[in-house]
């Protein structure tokens, strides 16, 4: 709601004199995923806690979706609700289209400008993320996150870095200047990260604190400093008719645990293929870079193999129960799998010192 003399009030009763965005650039990554989701009905319900207030629609410049080119046909399915969402908060809903080719542009003119280079794909530098991996004949590293960095957050920054420019004249190079100059503050870029998932925000915090991270922005994760846990976030989805809402994120990702390539397998057996097509030029190129790196007597296990391993081990799972995140058995079962796996390989390595010795 609005009061007089044009100062906002949020739902919290907390008034603030002008826009979190008045200064800056402010964005909120929308993954498609149940994390994200639930950050957007907090900012339509005016209660998302960011930089110590809480935030509304009229905050954020933009509400983004960077597309990696491969992920999960459930996300893909909700962009007219995020989209509609959007339309009825008044707040611009941008999809960072893959099939550029990160070309150097003008300064933009209009947001018509920004929007035509989003859908255009001129914010990628690089094509979809099998095509790109698969052109270095390797699949995405655990521990890396490269993917991420590539994928996502340099095109965004790209994105930033145009908003700035047709908002304040000023790029992401110049604009730590006029934060020193005390003109400006750093940008913010909001993202969902529940708060029993915080350890996925650790290298971003750490390279702020360490000052090793860019001068121009800083992230946000409201969720975290809200205390919204994976099961609290149900609730807030519910309110918006957002309960069926599952998990995002690549269907390649190596990070997903096996019960999630086996969904996969059951409900797009397109894409299940191409998983098996990525990891197979891999190990063509090198056998031991598989996806997951997971070994079995020190041979590597392909995806293919560790998928039917778990199904055998989990004749009871349903793609439901495992997308919803749901089956028990799932994040603790493929963990307890690459443990036994992994633990097979050191024993054969020791034996094989031993008998050599």
């Amino acid at each position: 709601m609005r009061s007089s003399g044009g100062i906002k009030m949020n739902q919290l009763g907390i008034f603030d004199a002008a826009p979190l965005n008045a200064r800056r650039v402010v964005t909120l990554n929308l993954g498609l995923g149940r994390d994200s989701f639930a950050m957007l009905c907090l900012l339509a319900e005016r209660s998302l806690w960011v930089d110590g207030r809480a935030i509304g629609p009229g905050d954020v410049d933009c509400v983004v979706f960077s597309d990696t080119g491969r992920e999960w046909d459930h996300s893909h399915a909700l962009i007219p609700k995020a989209r509609a969402m959007c339309a009825a908060m008044g707040v611009r809903f941008l999809i960072l289209a893959k099939g550029g080719d990160g070309e150097k542009l003008a300064a933009p003119s209009s947001w018509s400008d920004i929007e035509a280079r989003a859908d255009a794909g001129l914010y990628h530098a690089r094509p979809d993320i099998v095509t790109d991996l698969n052109s270095r004949k390797t699949v995405v590293s655990l521990g890396k996150g490269d993917c991420t960095d590539v994928h996502k957050i340099r095109p965004i920054r790209k994105l930033i870095n145009d908003i700035s420019r047709l908002r304040f004249g000023l790029n992401n190079i110049q604009w730590p200047s006029a934060i020193r100059r005390g003109e400006r503050v750093r940008h913010i870029t909001i993202i969902g990260i529940a708060a029993d998932e915080s350890s996925r925000a650790d290298k971003s915090i750490a390279m702020e604190e360490s000052g090793r991270a860019p001068k121009f922005v800083t992230e946000s994760y409201p969720l975290i400093s809200m205390g919204i846990a994976k099961a609290d976030e149900g609730k807030i989805l519910a309110r918006f008719g957002l309960e069926a809402v599952r998990k995002s994120g690549c269907y390649m990702c190596p990070y997903q645990p096996l019960s999630a390539y086996w969904a996969l397998s059951i409900v797009n057996p397109e894409a299940w293929a191409d998983v098996q097509r990525y990891e197979a030029e891999s190990i063509a190129a090198n056998p031991n870079i598989s996806i997951n790196g997971t070994k079995l007597k020190g041979i590597v296990l392909t995806i293919g193999e560790q998928v039917a391993r778990w199904r055998a081990s989990n004749p009871d799972a349903t793609v439901d129960a495992v997308l919803n995140k749901s089956y028990s058995r799932c994040d603790k079962a493929a963990r307890e799998q690459r443990k036994h796996d992994r633990a097979t390989v050191t024993v054969a390595v020791g034996h094989r010192s031993l008998m050599a010795a």
